[in-house]
């Protein structure tokens, strides 16, 4: 964990705790032990609501998190924007690929693209965000 400054994420909640649980746990206390800030925007499925009901928000200062509009294309490929670093991992079944690009101009551009987005979002607050349908078995 190099990042120095908030940490700007797009995840798929589902597929970081079905393919690297234990590697998140770790790096999420890590985050947190050195103070690091993050801002989450994650798909809106029942399954990321139940997952950050469930799971302490912690210190509201180091941990925000919105949710992308329930119509948006699920997707099984997460960002990471942090200093001058943009990271991109795929976890599927099939692959589970990452790949770092340490470039300040990347990383700007991602930056910019990333608070667009959060600031076109409401905040997430644990039992307050309407209820999705669960996906029938």
């Amino acid at each position: 964990l190099s990042a120095k400054n908030t940490v700007e994420t797009f995840m798929d909640v589902e597929a970081i705790e079905k393919y690297a649980e234990k590697v998140n746990e770790e790096y999420v206390q890590k985050r947190l032990t050195l103070k690091i800030p993050k801002k989450i925007i994650a798909l809106n499925t029942p399954f990321t609501q139940t997952f950050f009901e469930k799971t302490p928000l912690g210190n509201q200062e180091l941990i925000k998190v919105r949710l992308l509009p329930p119509n948006i294309q699920p997707f099984k490929t997460g960002v990471q924007i942090y200093d001058y670093t943009v990271s991109f991992t795929t976890l599927t079944e099939k692959k589970m690929i990452g790949v770092i690009i340490e470039d300040e101009n990347i990383a700007q551009l991602q930056h910019s693209l990333f608070e667009y987005i959060w600031n076109t979002l409401p905040n997430f607050t644990p039992g307050a965000t309407p209820k999705l349908p669960s996906a029938s078995p």
